[in-house]
C-alpha cells in the first residue's frame, strides 16, 4: 500500500485547523501520515491549538527562522515526509474521505500520471461548484485551473526542486503544476467533488487580487521559466488566436446587442415615413 503524506502548512489559522485536520485523518486510505508545518504563527488562538494537537501526538514541524510562507512550508513539510505521494492542505479547506484512497488509485494504476485532483466547490461566505476550465496544457501556459490540493509524487517533486520559494504573489501553485507539466507527466482529475475550498474574509487569495493584476502574476509566472514557453510556442501561438478569435466574437456580439435596437427603430421610422409619404 503506497503512504500519501498529507502536508498542512498553518500560519495563524488555528481556529480552522481542526476541520482540515479531522477530514485528513477520516481518509479511507488506509496509510496516511498528516505532518502539520508552523509558518511562524502568532496568533495566540492558533498556538494554543498547536500545543494542544503536539500534546496529543500530533505531528507539528516548526519552519526554521530563515524561511516563510507556504511555498516554503510545503517544502519543509515534504522534505520531513515519508510518504510516497504527496498531497497539500491548506489549514482551512477540507476534503471528503474518499479522497486520498481514490487519487492514490489513479497513481497506482498508471505510471505517467503525475497529478491528480478532482472536481471542487466552495463553502463559508460563498457556497456552490467551482467551476474551473478543464484541463489542458495549452491553457496551463497562461492560468492555472488545478488548486493546490491535487495529489503528486514526490520523486517528480524533487526532480523540478519543489515549490519556487522566492515567489511572493502567491501563484506558486501555478508555477509548481506548470513546472510538473511540463516535465512531460499526465494529469487526471476524478470527476467528484471531493475537496471543499473555503471562502473567508481577507483570504490570501483576495489580497493577492488586490495587490496585483493578473496581467502581473501571468509576467512573473513567464520570468525565469522561458524555457518552458520556448519549447511550447506553437500551442502559445495558438492559445493567442483563440484567444483574439473569442475577443473579437464578444465585440460582434456587442455591436450587435447595441445596434439592434437602433436598427430597428431605423426600420420603423423609414416605415413610418413612406406611410406618411403614400398620404
Amino acid at each position: 500500500m503506497t503512504c500519501v503524506s498529507i502536508i498542512i502548512p498553518c500560519r495563524d489559522d488555528g481556529k480552522y485547523l481542526g476541520e482540515a485536520l479531522a477530514s485528513a485523518r477520516g481518509q479511507t486510505h488506509p496509510d496516511c501520515e498528516i505532518l502539520v508545518v508552523d509558518d511562524h504563527s502568532t496568533d495566540p488562538c492558533t498556538l494554543k491549538v498547536l500545543e494542544e494537537l503536539r500534546n496529543a501526538g500530533q505531528s507539528i514541524l516548526a519552519l526554521p527562522s530563515d524561511k516563510s510562507g507556504v511555498a516554503a512550508a510545503r517544502n519543509w513539510g515534504i522534505a520531513h515526509a515519508r510518504g510516497q505521494y504527496i498531497l497539500p492542505l491548506d489549514a482551512d479547506d477540507r476534503m471528503e474521505p474518499t479522497y486520498v484512497e481514490k487519487a492514490a488509485a489513479i497513481l497506482d494504476a498508471r505510471s505517467d500520471v503525475g497529478i491528480c485532483y478532482c472536481r471542487a466547490d466552495f463553502f463559508g461566505l460563498k457556497r456552490g461548484p467551482w467551476r474551473l476550465p478543464p484541463y489542458s496544457f495549452q491553457r496551463l501556459l497562461l492560468h492555472n485551473m488545478i488548486f493546490i490540493s491535487a495529489m503528486f509524487r514526490r520523486k517528480d517533486w524533487e526532480s523540478i526542486g519543489g515549490f519556487d520559494e522566492d515567489t511572493d504573489a502567491g501563484y506558486e501553485d501555478h508555477i509548481f503544476w506548470l513546472m510538473l507539466a511540463a516535465s512531460g507527466v499526465q494529469v487526471h482529475q476524478l470527476q467528484e467533488t471531493l475537496f471543499h475550498y473555503r471562502i473567508k474574509p481577507h483570504s490570501r487569495a483576495a489580497v493577492i487580487r488586490r495587490r496585483a493584476s493578473e496581467r502581473d502574476i501571468a509576467l512573473k509566472t513567464f520570468c525565469g521559466r522561458e524555457h518552458i514557453y520556448h519549447d511550447h510556442l506553437r500551442l502559445l501561438f495558438e492559445s493567442c488566436i483563440d484567444l483574439d478569435t473569442e475577443r473579437r466574437q464578444r465585440e460582434r456580439l456587442y455591436f450587435w446587442k447595441v445596434c439592434r435596437p437602433l436598427l430597428a427603430a431605423e426600420e420603423r421610422l423609414r416605415n413610418l415615413v413612406k406611410h406618411l409619404l403614400r398620404r
